[in-house]
């Protein structure tokens, strides 16, 4: 079977993530210092993401929630796009590795018409001059790789979630060493590559600060593998929303995660586990070395060696899904 061009892409790419994590950690200080000063003032801060870039999003509103008295919002497109009644120093930050896709460029100019400050994590802070002539209107902070071109992206997903994590450490109080998130990172791509079966609807299990790993796999199984994949938050999945799933389980496999140090989703596993096994379900359980904000990233690493494996045995060309080209005025941006 001829391979597309687009598996063996996918493959370096994962192969360089761990220079694009080192390069990422040591980046850009005078960047990641002015954006964390804005932080500190903001009255509110929205982070904001799509695709690969939404879990770093996602984290950030989850760390300031958890750790800090700060208001923070995961804010879509949509709810930017609309009227999100910016005022007086609330900041945005919005998290894009090519920083030109529709939404983005339409949120960039959103913001910069309200007047209110923006944080831009990206690889490529060179497009700063595309949207203003004024370089204090927007913070940039750099990550790795500058160019990621598949439709999956399995590094920049990384790194842009380490960042979210840098950014906000003064203010959650937690700081993580680069061979932390290496570690982290090699736990995962130390996992065995789970099988993924093209007749099984993937239901990815994850509570409290594993969520944005779990919207990282889901996105991934179904970008990068041409799986079906959804993401359900464990406390709301046992309460009822598993009900539909079982009438149909013989064609559900879930991922359920967890991670070694963290008591929140730890306890959580324990209370689905039971369904799980007593509804004879297909299932599996991932779990992550040390706490959850370093999980995952050993999660990110483990999918991303998951969908190579199976994209190297049945040929899926991301870059050129069904639907691609039909799909390609989406990410334009309309005149």
């Amino acid at each position: 079977m001829n391979l597309p061009p687009s598996v063996e892409a996918y493959a370096s790419y994962i192969d360089t993530t761990k220079q694009a994590v080192t390069d990422t950690y040591a980046a850009d200080d005078n960047g990641l210092v002015a954006a964390q000063k804005l932080l500190h003032n903001a009255h509110r801060i929205f982070f904001s993401g799509s695709g690969s870039s939404l879990p770093a999003a996602l984290a950030g509103q989850q760390l300031l929630a958890k750790y800090s008295d700060v208001p923070a919002i995961c804010a879509p497109s949509s709810l930017l796009l609309d009227d999100p009644h910016f005022v007086e120093n609330d900041v945005v930050v919005l998290v894009s590795q090519g920083w030109h896709r529709a939404d983005a460029a339409l949120i960039t100019q959103k913001v910069l018409r309200s007047k209110v400050r923006l944080v831009v994590i990206t690889g490529r802070p060179d497009r700063v001059s595309e949207y203003t002539q004024d370089e204090n209107e927007i913070t940039t902070v750099s990550i790795y790789p500058t160019t990621e071109k598949i439709f999956c992206r399995p590094a920049t997903a990384v790194t842009g979630y380490i960042k979210v994590v840098q950014l906000v450490a003064p203010l959650i109080d937690k700081e993580y060493s680069l061979q932390a998130w290496l570690d982290a990172y090699e736990a995962g791509r130390a996992q065995e590559p789970s099988d993924i079966a093209a007749d099984k609807q993937y239901v990815v299990l994850a509570s409290g600060l594993l969520l944005p790993a779990s919207n990282n796999i889901a996105l991934s199984l179904r970008e990068g593998a041409g799986r079906h994949g959804t993401l359900q938050e464990i406390e709301s999945y046992g309460h009822g929303m598993y009900v539909s799933d079982q009438l149909h389980r013989d064609q559900i496999h879930y991922i359920a995660l967890g991670s070694e140090s963290d008591t929140h989703t730890t306890e959580a596993l324990k209370r689905i586990q039971p369904l799980l096994e007593k509804t004879n379900s297909s299932h599996e359980i991932w779990i992550a070395p040390g706490d959850a904000i370093v999980g995952n990233v050993t999660h990110m690493a483990r999918i991303a060696q998951t969908v190579l494996q199976s994209i190297r045995s049945d040929g899926f060309d991301m870059n050129n899904p069904p639907g691609m080209e039909e799909n390609r005025s989406f990410h334009e941006v309309m005149a």
